[in-house]
């Protein structure tokens, strides 16, 4: 599984490029760096749990979402007013991995930071159903055991179809679609809206893991945080498309569990 930035928004792909890391990881050296012990007044590296599998399990938190008025699966409305009712959208994940423990002075984990074929990985990327959300479990992956303390989950596309690759949105050069409508700020009349992404977002999700037994790697996600990032007036909808896949990314919290969960209702 290769990754490439592409897209029409070449300062975004930029922003969003693969990350890419020259440490060994662990099926190399140990990854450790200069002040893990603390030295230098440096923060010492941060405890993690050794497992050697884990089971991915996607849930969603609905709690946020309110009922459609315009015929679609479900609204949300901001603070500052501004409303959107999504009809049909999905995202496209391209892995989720497990990345092991360096100290907390901003630099990047070694690999498999950036490198979405670690086995801890998805065997395929997955196609999700934001108007119809549902949990996912994926593994168990199994690899060989380092110290882990943290997930990189990954939203982007490779060419090959994910698994659960929708009929009415090919996802396979797409990590983002949207249908649906949108009232600005003050307006009492919506508008149709139409978003797609081509474009990369990641972040690195850092679970509570003390006391932590389980080999599940639970990953939240909110529908409603599709539109936190949003900016008004989407004058660029391909910008908006990126916008709203950054929310629903970046907006992901996760967590080391015993069993799998049912999605929040």
């Amino acid at each position: 599984m290769s990754l490439r930035v592409a897209g029409t928004l070449a300062g975004l792909a930029a922003c969003a490029s693969p990350a890419t890391d020259s440490a060994t990881g662990p099926e190399g050296d140990s990854g450790a760096v200069d002040g893990a012990d603390g030295e230098d007044g440096k923060e010492p590296a941060p405890e993690g749990v050794d497992l050697d599998s884990v089971t991915w399990s996607i849930r969603w938190d609905t709690t946020d979402l309110d009922p459609p008025t315009q015929g679609g699966a479900w609204q949300v409305t901001r603070g500052d007013g501004a409303a959107f009712e999504v009809t049909r959208a999905w995202v496209r994940l391209e892995t989720i991995v497990v990345e092991d423990c360096v100290p907390g002075d901003g630099r990047k984990a070694a690999p498999p930071h950036g490198s979405p074929d670690h086995p801890s990985g998805f065997p395929q990327p997955l196609a999700l159903a934001l108007h119809e959300p549902a949990p996912v479990t994926v593994g168990p992956q199994a690899f060989d055991g380092f110290e882990v303390c943290r997930f990189w989950m990954i939203s982007y596309w490779d060419g090959q179809a994910p698994q659960g690759n929708p009929a009415e949105a090919d996802l396979s050069e797409l990590s983002f679609v949207m249908e649906g409508h949108h009232r600005p700020p003050g307006a009492e009349d919506w508008e149709p809206l139409e978003l797609r992404s081509n474009l990369q977002v990641d972040v690195d999700l850092w679970p509570d893991l003390e006391g932590a037994t389980g080999q599940v790697g639970e990953i939240t996600l909110r529908p409603a945080d599709l539109f936190d990032l949003v900016t008004l007036p989407m004058d660029d909808l391909g910008r908006t498309g990126w916008e709203a896949l950054s929310g629903l990314i970046e907006g992901a919290e996760g967590a080391l569990v015993e069993a799998p969960a049912e999605a929040a209702q």
